[in-house]
């Protein structure tokens, strides 16, 4: 599944975007919206994030994408099979299924 435009607009605002590599509160080397070493899809397309290590907007776009897509693919064939669900979204409670208000 691909990231529209306004999902990727939404993670870019949420988590930032950071062209140099840097040091996260945790410690871990990140880059661009969040991409840490952690990330096989970051490292991958972009090599080892590490001190002194840039990315354009272009190559975060791509990226993003590039993970989201396998990790919805990786939700959708597994996961939430596992959990008994048959769908890939969570579920989401309608007028008819949601609790009452007290």
């Amino acid at each position: 599944m691909a990231i529209s435009s306004r999902g990727r607009d939404f993670v870019v605002r949420h988590e930032g975007f950071v062209s140099r590599a840097y040091r996260c509160p945790a410690g871990e080397w990140t880059i661009g919206t969040g991409f840490t070493n952690r990330s096989s899809v970051a490292v991958q397309l972009l090599g080892r994030i590490k001190p002194g290590k840039t990315i354009t907007r272009a190559e975060n776009d791509r990226v993003l994408a590039e993970a989201f897509a396998r990790d919805t693919a990786h939700r959708s064939t597994g996961q939430w099979r596992a959990q008994g669900r048959t769908s890939s979204m969570p579920a989401i409670p309608t007028a008819s299924t949601a609790a009452p208000t007290p």
